[in-house]
């Protein structure tokens, strides 16, 4: 007996050990395939780095997702704990959704949109990145000294897209192109993108503002170029079942976003039935107001005054309460909690912009195990110039 679980243990343990040498892996490839991620959490070494979307940049990334799951289907994941199992049931996730992604060439329409795309990343990382030392004024000049090939890579991503028909609304396109409009129209100087230098060395920040200059605005200029190219092939319909193989595309990001098999009728069924839910919660909300609809019930309390925050105070208030709620109620959705709630801070670089920018108030969670902490922006409806609601 004692032989029979000394070697059940020694089997145990050399499982947890690959599922563990698996994981610190795959995140470092992560990492490197999206440096981008590494800057979000407060892990600098790769902030002088770009993604790459060319096709080489796609290649690597596939033998990454690929081996990941080939490496996974040696490890006996009923003999780890549920921590163990749960990390490898997220790399899973993770590598399977970018495999779909990369077979359906989702990147075509990363390339071009007004939703986290190449437009609004100055504004991303003028509210992530960190440049207040010499050694990171460096890393974060060379990123945008990255720009002009990752810009360029894109707009071959876009066209590509272009010539075999997989292609954005045009109503997105025409987002994206007054999005890039709007932020050349500002000096760099002024721009998001001299933000994570502010606290720099004036030789550092004027050297983060000459790359901006020389580099960055051009390349953003060609960019501009290759959108109003774009737009013509751009599509009237909105919805993706209108591309050649778009109900497949819609089902794989159906499956990546909620990890169901759902067919897409059946959730567009769902959303409906939601939809005239809402609508009828929404008039008993007006009713008991007193208001014959809620479209009078939302414009009474917008022209209270009380639908805004008065002042920057406020809005952290605001954001606070939001994130005791949902800390609350948190318990009755998930069976596994953080260790503790987010904190709400207001960012230094508030202030209004006239390109789309991160709000700026964040929220902080406390890695109490790593002793740091981690700031993620967060983004209120009412931010200028914002269009990520639409």
């Amino acid at each position: 007996m004692a032989s029979g679980s000394e070697h059940q243990n020694s089997e145990r343990s050399a499982q947890e050990a690959a599922a563990r040498e698996l994981a610190d892996r795959f995140w470092e490839d992560l990492l490197v395939l999206d440096p981008l991620i590494g800057t979000e959490i407060g892990d600098d070494r790769y902030d002088d780095r770009m993604p790459d979307p060319s096709e080489k940049g796609l290649a690597r990334r596939e033998e990454v997702h690929r081996r990941a799951l080939e490496d996974l289907n040696a490890i006996d994941r009923a003999a780890l704990g549920v921590d163990l199992r749960t990390t490898l049931d997220v790399l899973e996730a993770i590598a399977r959704r970018q495999l779909n992604d990369l077979a359906l060439r989702i990147d075509r329409f990363q390339a071009v949109t007004h939703l986290f795309g190449p437009g609004n990343l100055l504004a991303v990382l003028g509210s992530l990145q960190r440049a207040d030392t010499a050694e990171r004024a460096e890393k974060y000049a060379a990123r945008l000294a990255a720009f002009p090939a990752y810009l360029e890579e894109m707009g071959k991503v876009a066209m590509e897209g272009a010539r075999l028909g997989q292609t954005q609304p045009a109503i997105v396109v025409d987002r994206a192109i007054a999005q890039v409009e709007r932020l050349l129209d500002l000096p760099p100087e002024s721009s998001p993108g001299i933000e994570p230098a502010k606290e720099a060395s004036d030789a550092h920040r004027e050297r983060v503002g000459e790359v901006l200059r020389e580099s960055v605005w051009p390349a953003y200029a060609r960019y501009l170029e290759t959108l109003r190219g774009y737009r013509r092939s751009a599509r009237d319909s909105i919805g993706l079942v209108d591309l050649p193989n778009g109900e497949e595309i819609y089902a794989a990001l159906i499956k990546a976003f909620t990890t169901l098999p759902l067919d897409p009728r059946e959730v567009h069924g769902i959303g409906v039935e939601q939809l005239e839910r809402i609508q009828e919660e929404r008039q008993q909300i007006a009713d008991r107001l007193g208001h014959p609809d809620a479209a009078a019930a939302i414009a009474e309390r917008n022209a209270s005054g009380k639908n805004a925050a008065a002042s920057r105070r406020e809005l952290v208030r605001l954001a606070e309460e939001q994130v005791q709620r949902s800390w609350d109620a948190a318990p009755t959705f998930f069976g596994r909690l953080p260790r503790a709630n987010c904190t709400v801070r207001r960012s230094k670089s508030s202030g209004r912009r006239t390109c789309p920018w991160p709000s700026t108030t964040r929220i902080a969670r406390t890695a109490r195990d790593r002793g740091s902490t981690t700031s993620i922006p967060v983004t209120f409806p009412s931010a200028p110039s914002t269009s990520w609601p639409e």
